[in-house]
């Protein structure tokens, strides 16, 4: 069987706000969250035909938001205030900011695995 991916970028997919402000912070637009992405949506994305879903823009990025003990990195260095999933800090963690409790992020973005695996997509 041939795979078909779904690729789901949790920062947009499961951000609620609807009426963002250019340059705003990540409380005036949101962002999407690992637990944001529901069982349903998983559901919905298997029942379309989709076998596998690549969770983009999960590895913990240079990122202008400062968490506890996370430090935000230089404006030179940062795209914007989310900064761009495509620069890399970390290979072994995960984007703070997608999760609900930023210290709880790799919880939740196993728990967010372990969903996807249970509607039978491969991650």
């Amino acid at each position: 069987m041939r795979p078909v991916i779904y690729q789901l970028f949790v920062r947009h997919f499961s951000n609620m706000e609807m009426h963002g402000v250019d340059w705003g912070s990540r409380e005036e637009n949101g962002c999407g969250t690992f637990n944001g992405v529901t069982d349903k949506a998983l559901r919905e994305i298997a029942r379309m035909g989709f076998t596998h879903i690549w969770l983009t823009g999960v590895l913990r990025h240079a990122t202008q938001t400062a968490h506890p003990g996370l430090p935000a990195q230089p404006e030179s260095i940062v795209k914007g205030l989310a900064g761009s999933p495509y620069a890399v800090l970390d290979y072994f963690d995960v984007d703070p900011d997608l999760g609900s409790a930023p210290e709880l992020r790799m919880e939740e973005f196993k728990a967010l695995v372990k969903r996807c695996r249970s509607v039978g997509l491969v991650p």
